[in-house]
């Protein structure tokens, strides 16, 4: 997997350098490439929070542009090398999407440290769309609102803590090549506490 990486950061560098994508573009261009490797995977049946569940993420998705298709959220657990892996996730659930905010429930083996990606299949086909160039086509987020950085997306600029059986994640969905947010949410962070400040862009 550390092979595939490598491969597809140098594909992407490479193919930035010779469009002439620069900035927060070219930094698309990478999210884009680390969110088809995450949904390539199957689609299994979607998890809710229930009462079995031993603790839970509720995750706000603030920007939703549309109600064609559907929004899906996915955790990861405290292993950065797990983050944005295929096969590595702990929970998915997917949800019909409407304009503004959905709101998610990914249940959790217990209290701990996590990450959460977010995007919205707009076109119904379980996998982030993207442009012949590999720049995400339908929005995309993570928890903590990372700012988009040229390099791949980090589990530190996206941990947060889970200390008790239940946390609450407001998480912007970006669209566009300027990653810019349909909305920004009026309550500002969710109460998950970060683990590790976002590096600078």
């Amino acid at each position: 997997m550390e092979k595939l990486e490598l491969l597809m950061r140098s594909v992407y560098r490479l193919s930035a350098q010779a469009l002439g994508i620069r900035g927060r573009g070219a930094a698309v261009l990478v999210v884009g490439a680390a969110f088809g490797v995450l949904l390539a995977a199957p689609v299994s049946t979607a998890a809710t929070c229930d009462e079995a569940a031993r603790a839970s993420v509720l995750v706000r998705v603030n920007g939703v542009r549309s109600s064609q298709g559907f929004v899906e959220a996915v955790l990861y657990g405290d292993q950065p090398e797990d983050f944005l892996k295929k096969g590595k996730r702990l929970a998915r659930q997917r949800v019909a999407a409407r304009p503004g905010q959905v709101v998610l429930c990914l249940p959790a083996p217990g209290p701990g440290v996590y990450a959460v990606a977010v995007y919205h299949d707009e076109n119904g086909d379980t996998k982030l769309g993207r442009s012949w160039l590999g720049l995400p086509t339908e929005g995309y987020g993570l928890s903590n609102n990372p700012p988009s950085v040229w390099r791949w997306p980090q589990h530190a600029d996206s941990a947060f803590r889970l200390p008790g059986d239940r946390v609450v994640l407001d998480v912007d969905l970006r669209y566009g090549i300027d990653g810019s947010s349909a909305s920004q949410s009026e309550d500002g962070p969710g109460a998950a506490a970060t683990i590790g400040a976002p590096s600078a862009g």
